[in-house]
C-alpha cells in the first residue's frame, strides 16, 4: 500500500484512530458498558495496513468502524450528556468538554456517512 492509498483510508469518516475510540470507549464504559464492549471489540481487530514505511506506533492504529446506526446514535446520546456534564458550573466550555464535542462531531460524521451509504444501498 502506498503512503497516499493509506492517507486515503484514513481519512474516511468510517475509520477511527485508536485514541479517538478509547476516548469514546471511556466515556460512554460509566453509561453503557455493553456498547463500550462493542468499541473496544474494534480495537480488538487488526488495524488498517500500513505502508512498508510507516514510522507510527500503535497509537497511530487506524480502524474500520461497522458500528449500525442505532447504537451509534446511542454513542452520539451518551458523548452529549457527559459534554453536559462536562461544563462548568459557570456554563462555560472546560477542556473535558471541548474533548468531548470533538468526539460527537466524529460520530456525528461517521453516523451521516452512514446514513448516505444505507441509502445508496452501499
Amino acid at each position: 500500500m502506498t503512503p497516499e492509498e493509506y492517507k486515503s483510508i484514513c481519512d474516511r469518516p468510517d475509520v477511527f484512530v485508536r485514541g479517538l475510540i478509547e476516548a469514546s470507549e471511556s466515556v460512554i464504559l460509566t453509561r453503557d458498558r455493553d456498547l463500550a464492549a462493542r468499541l473496544r471489540k474494534i480495537l480488538d481487530a487488526p488495524p488498517v495496513s500500513k505502508p512498508s514505511l510507516h514510522t507510527g506506533g500503535t497509537h497511530n492504529d487506524h480502524f474500520h468502524i461497522k458500528i449500525d446506526l442505532d447504537a451509534a446514535k446511542k454513542i452520539v446520546e451518551h458523548l452529549i450528556d457527559a459534554e453536559a456534564g462536562a461544563v462548568g458550573n459557570n456554563g462555560e466550555t472546560t477542556p473535558e468538554a471541548s474533548r468531548i464535542s470533538a468526539l460527537v462531531n466524529v460520530w456525528t460524521e461517521y453516523i451521516e456517512y452512514r446514513r448516505g451509504r444505507d441509502e445508496s444501498g452501499l
